[in-house]
């Protein structure tokens, strides 16, 4: 990840809720953000296929 897009996801107004996490798209993302930030959360239909 380049340090300019880690400044912008620092500089996102928070808390950050990814929809649809429990998708390949979803679950990536959450776990790019989770790394940089701590106030990210997830929204899914089933949380047992969302691995996180």
């Amino acid at each position: 990840m380049t340090e300019s897009l880690r400044d912008d996801i620092l500089q996102l107004r928070g808390p950050i809720f990814v929809f649809g996490a429990s998708g390949f798209i979803g679950a990536a993302l959450f776990e790019k953000l989770f790394a940089i930030r701590k106030d990210v959360y997830t929204l899914t239909h089933d949380a047992r296929k969302a691995g996180v």
